[in-house]
C-alpha cells in the first residue's frame, strides 16, 4: 500500500541520512503537497512567517496546466522538443507558469503561498540549495506558530490532528510519553545548517555518470561533512 511504501521510504532516508550527517535518525515526518496545504490553511488558517529570504519565480508551475499546449499545434511541439530539452523546453509553454513574488518581512502565508514559498525551484537565488533554506524558513515558522497557539500538554492532541494529512514512523503514544521531558522548552537550541557547495559539498559525477552533489572529500567520503556540522553546533 501507499502508507507501507512510505514507511518503507522513511526507513531507507532516515538509514541515508544519517550517513551523511553522522549522526543516528530516530524517526520521521513526511507530507505530500496536499497535506501541506491543509495544515497551514485549513489547520492553522494561515502561517504568520518571518521571510528572511524574500522569493521572486517567473515560473512557478500552475497546478493542472502540465500538459496545456499553449495554442501550440503538434508539429510545433515536435520541432520544439527537437530543439529543448529540461527547463528550457517547458519555457517554450508560458501558460503552464504563473509569477510567485513574497517580499522580505513578516506576512501570513496560506497554503499555496507556504507551497510555493516552500517547493520553487527558479527563484531568486536558485536550485536546490536555496530552496532547502526557505525550507527551514518555514519550518521555524510552524515550530513557533504551533507553540504559541498550543500549550505543550495539547500535543498529543495537536497530533491526532495533524497525523491524519502526513506519515510518520512517531506514534500518539511516544508524543504523549515525552510531554513531560519539555516542560522547558526555552532550554533547547534549534540550530540550522544548509549544507551547499560554498562549504563542504561540490557538483560531480556518480560512478554511473549521473550529475550529482558529492563530499569536496570525495564521492562517499563525509568525515569532513560530519566535522562541519559538529562545528556548527556549537
Amino acid at each position: 500500500t501507499g502508507k507501507q511504501r512510505i514507511q518503507s521510504g522513511g526507513a531507507l532516508s532516515k538509514e541515508q541520512i544519517a550517513v551523511v550527517v553522522g549522526a543516528p535518525i530516530d524517526y520521521f515526518v513526511a507530507i505530500d503537497f496536499v497535506g501541506f496545504k491543509r495544515i497551514i490553511g485549513q489547520e492553522f488558517k494561515g502561517l504568520p512567517v518571518d521571510v528572511t529570504i524574500p522569493l521572486t519565480d517567473e515560473w512557478y508551475p500552475i497546478l493542472g496546466q502540465e500538459q496545456n499546449t499553449c495554442g501550440k499545434s503538434s508539429e510545433e511541439i515536435t520541432a520544439l522538443m527537437s530543439q529543448y530539452s529540461g527547463f528550457e523546453l517547458e519555457k517554450q509553454f508560458p501558460c503552464r507558469y504563473q509569477k510567485i513574488d513574497i517580499p522580505m518581512g513578516k506576512t501570513v502565508l496560506h497554503g499555496d503561498e507556504a507551497l510555493a514559498y516552500a517547493r520553487s525551484r527558479h527563484g531568486s537565488g536558485g536550485g536546490d540549495f536555496d530552496r532547502g533554506k526557505r525550507q527551514q524558513v518555514i519550518l521555524t515558522a510552524l515550530k513557533q506558530y504551533t507553540l504559541s497557539i498550543a500549550a505543550l500538554e495539547q500535543a498529543p492532541k495537536l497530533f491526532t490532528q495533524f497525523s491524519k494529512h502526513l506519515s510518520t514512523d512517531m506514534t500518539l503514544e511516544l508524543v504523549d510519553f515525552a510531554v513531560p521531558f519539555f516542560s522547558n522548552l526555552s532550554e533547547f537550541r534549534v540550530i540550522n545548517t544548509n549544507l551547499n557547495t560554498t562549504n563542504v559539498l561540490q557538483f560531480g559525477k556518480s560512478n554511473s555518470g549521473q550529475s550529482i552533489v558529492m563530499p569536496k572529500a570525495g564521492l562517499d567520503t563525509w568525515n569532513e561533512v560530519h566535522a562541519f556540522i559538529t562545528t556548527s553546533r556549537q
